[in-house]
């Protein structure tokens, strides 16, 4: 679709219309098809579909041609030349160089849609009353691009351009070849250019980089920032003094535009920062304490010298930073004990206050389906409604479904809410009856879980959806978590896709459990010789481990002639494994080996196996012995 325009008034019975279009040769025959609109409120009948009428015409004017080279030369801090080269000003009567220009540090992706017309030193001159343009002629010339930042890889793109009322015949864009030489800006100087020529001996420094700030603890900020070179690889003059490092409050700035460095009206200085090293490729890290919490800031960063007017100038964050809050800490060692099917008592222990002006506990409990689905949380029924008193760490939660999944969570809430402590959640749990309740493990891509079991528990059986897969598991406690226990499958070295739940039970309960199953002895040990003082234990393990808590193989040695085993710790008792490299052995000495599954309860250990043949370490060679040179 070309736009048309009239040239003559509409009360006519015929008008002349011209529609050139960029680009198309001349002294072709086109197809043109004209369609007339019309204002459907004002106009009725036929004329408000319009109509076609065809013709064959000849176009008699042509646009300009993309130059055919345009070339970078003589870069400043600010300015550069261009040269352009056009031998095809199509029909074109009064065409002029039409420069643009964009740097390559923003985030445009040089389509075209980053570009802007540049500033030139002198405008193309008009041409003369008397001088005329030959039509497909050339022009070429050159113009001087001022205004430009220093140290800046700029895009440059020239187009011939024709001035009214022929800007329809306005060409193509043609790039810059990109060149170190010639598209990067050289290093600028602390005036500007009226003030002072800005020769070499006066470049400033580099403005370093900002590699981090980031809020890392509460009321605190951690800087990094490094040194960096010019693009064109020019070097100040500059004597490294120190960085000088300043941060304001966000409130205290203002930034127009993302292009735009950011204003502060008040900034502090930053002492510990101000480092005297110059540094090298991995820059100075620094922490400001003791700021406020929850509050926004800037930092700025600058190389100072010997001689203040080689100093770089500042590098201001572009986004500012919060300070993190002292939060409550998280509620630690949570228990829970089974008073009935359908209730349950809650403990915890409060976390470090921090900066928290105490509000209450929310505990809150939800419906699970595990691996399904989760319902939303509600306040539960029971004591744990109301809990406004911060040394009151326990409550009952009553109202419960016996056998139906839930998990709870608890968190300490705050007069500002930012300072609410991170929440604790349990497991799913469910249960029917008090001493005896599981808690939900599901599918696990490690090898090795662990998880809160809530309550002190004798026994524990893993409960499988299917399958001959192997689990052993150990109850685990200490004073930070009185009730843990990590679950580690026994039979391959991956983890499962099942869901799995740990069925746990209290001694009161314990004899309705069936008997326990003793470990298997393992099915093979091998034991390869590596050097005089090192070896290689290759073991199998069958398919049942049987009710062994705690499994772990137990690897024993016996050098041949003596009367004790030596038992090897480390990776040589590490479940995840299948074998281990056994070190300080003695050279050129015969050793017994035998293998057993190590359970928490002696009763459920399994035989011992021994190995297939000795372990033969080999003797040292002359280098090794302790007369050679």
């Amino acid at each position: 679709v070309i736009p048309a325009t009239l040239e003559r008034p509409y009360d006519v019975f015929y008008c002349d219309v011209w529609a050139d279009r960029e680009g198309l040769p001349t002294n072709t025959p086109y197809k043109l098809r004209i369609w007339e609109e019309c204002d459907l409120n004002a106009v009725t009948g036929p004329f408000a579909e319009g109509y076609y009428s065809v013709n064959y015409v000849m176009q008699d004017r042509a646009s300009a041609r993309p130059p055919d080279a345009v070339e970078l030369y003589y870069p400043s801090s600010s300015t550069v030349w261009v040269r352009f080269e056009a031998n095809d000003i199509g029909d074109c009567p009064e065409p002029y160089p039409h420069v643009e220009v964009w740097p390559e540090w923003t985030w445009f992706n040089g389509s075209g849609w980053g570009f802007y017309p540049a500033e030139l030193l002198e405008p193309w001159p008009m041409p003369h009353p008397n001088v005329t343009y030959d039509p497909h002629g050339n022009i070429e010339g050159d113009v001087k691009i001022v205004g430009l930042s220093s140290d800046t890889l700029w895009h440059v793109q020239v187009r011939i351009s024709c001035r009214p009322p022929y800007q329809r015949l306005t060409g193509n864009f043609t790039n810059a070849q990109l060149t170190n030489d010639s598209t990067i800006t050289l290093p600028g100087c602390r005036y500007p250019p009226e003030v002072q020529a800005c020769t070499p001996e006066r470049w400033i420094e580099k403005a370093p980089s900002i590699d981090l700030f980031e809020s890392l603890r509460p009321a605190s900020l951690t800087l990094r920032w490094s040194a960096m070179d010019y693009l064109s690889g020019e070097k100040s003059q500059c004597m490294f003094k120190d960085w000088y490092v300043e941060i304001a409050y966000s409130s205290d700035c203002t930034k127009e535009s993302w292009w735009i460095p950011t204003e502060c009206s008040e900034w502090r200085y930053l002492p510990n920062c101000s480092f005297t090293e110059w540094g090298d490729w991995r820059g100075h890290t620094c922490e400001v304490n003791d700021l406020e919490p929850l509050t926004f800031y800037h930092a700025r960063f600058q190389a100072r010298c010997t001689d203040p007017a080689l100093d770089s100038v500042f590098n201001v964050t572009k986004n500012h930073t919060m300070t993190q809050g002292f939060f409550a800490g998280i509620p630690e060692n949570v228990t829970g004990v089974i008073l009935s099917e359908s209730s349950l008592q809650l403990a915890w222990d409060a976390g470090h206050p921090g900066g928290c002006t105490y509000a209450g506990w929310e505990v809150r409990v939800r419906k699970e389906e595990p691996g399904i689905t989760s319902k939303p949380w509600t306040i539960p029924f029971g004591s744990c409604r109301d809990t406004k008193v911060r040394a009151t760490t326990n409550c009952t939660i009553t109202d419960l479904v016996p056998a139906e999944p839930v998990s709870i969570k608890i968190q300490e809430t705050c007069d500002d809410p930012k300072a609410n402590s991170p929440i604790a959640q349990t497991p799913i749990i469910r249960w029917e009856q008090p001493h005896q309740w599981a808690l939900y493990l599901g599918p696990s891509r490690d090898i090795t879980m662990s998880l809160n079991v809530l309550d002190k528990a004798e026994r524990c059986l893993i409960e499988k959806e299917c399958c001959a897969d192997e689990f052993t598991y150990c109850l685990v406690s200490t004073p930070t978590a009185p009730y843990w226990a990590s679950v580690t499958r026994a039979d391959v070295l991956f983890g499962w896709g099942q869901r799995l739940w740990l069925n746990c039970t209290a001694a009161p309960l314990l004899h309705t459990l069936p008997p326990e199953i003793q470990a298997i002895a393992p099915a093979a040990l091998r034991m390869l010789p590596i050097s005089g003082t090192s070896a290689q234990a290759v073991y199998i393990l069958l398919d049942s481990i049987g009710h062994c808590d705690c499994a772990a193989p137990d690897l024993q040695i016996k050098a041949r002639g003596t009367r004790d085993w030596q038992t090897l710790g480390g990776d040589c008792a590490d479940m995840t494994g299948r074998g281990c490299i056994l070190t300080d052995l003695l050279p050129d000495t015969v050793y017994n080996a035998r293998l057993r599954i190590a359970c928490r309860s002696n009763d459920l250990t399994s035989e011992w196996t021994d190995a297939e043949q000795p372990l033969a370490t080999l003797p040292l060679c002359a280098w090794e012995t302790a007369d050679s040179p």
